[in-house]
């Protein structure tokens, strides 16, 4: 019998009202979970992609700048070199100490010397000497004020005295 309610009696009396099934629940088509998964599968390609897209953009940016500072660096240095020792990073620095060691055959003296301020902290190490006649003027154990010349790392003793007291 149909009412007015749009189903039958039978409809409505059953527990989940009209259109209730009993039985297992309804399962998705396999052509359906395919086209879904092909769906999401093209979705997270397409933002993957455009992710990588904006990524690959800042990246060639980045490249681009660094390239011109390194350009830039190059002519400087270029230019610095063309402009003599001083301007091409060539220091200069007066140091005391003592000598530790002389090693005449390296062109070397071990000195413990106080900081070089812009260089290194005090410490004790070898220095190249500019001319074997500084091995000459000094011994082990003197107490000494040295200047110290040159670009670092590249730094040789190139005067040695004996240090007032």
């Amino acid at each position: 019998m149909i009412e007015a309610g749009g189903g039958s009696a039978d409809d409505r009396r059953t527990p989940g009202g009209l259109g209730a099934r009993s039985g297992p629940p309804a399962r998705i088509s396999a052509a359906r979970l395919v086209v879904v998964l092909n769906l999401a599968l093209l979705v997270g390609v397409g933002w993957g992609y455009a992710w990588w897209g904006r990524r690959a953009d800042r990246l060639t940016t980045e490249l681009a700048e660094t390239r011109a500072r390194a350009e830039r660096a190059e002519r400087e240095a270029a230019a610095a070199r063309a402009g003599g020792g001083a301007a091409a990073g060539e220091q200069q620095w007066e140091v005391r100490g003592v000598v530790r060691a002389a090693l005449p055959e390296l062109s070397v003296l071990v000195v413990t010397h106080e900081d070089i301020p812009g260089y290194m902290p005090s410490m004790t190490m070898g220095f190249r000497t500019a001319a074997p006649e500084i091995h000459e003027s000094v011994r082990v154990g003197d107490a000494v004020r040295f200047t110290l010349r040159g670009t670092p790392p590249n730094v040789v003793i190139t005067a040695i005295r004996a240090a007032t007291p």
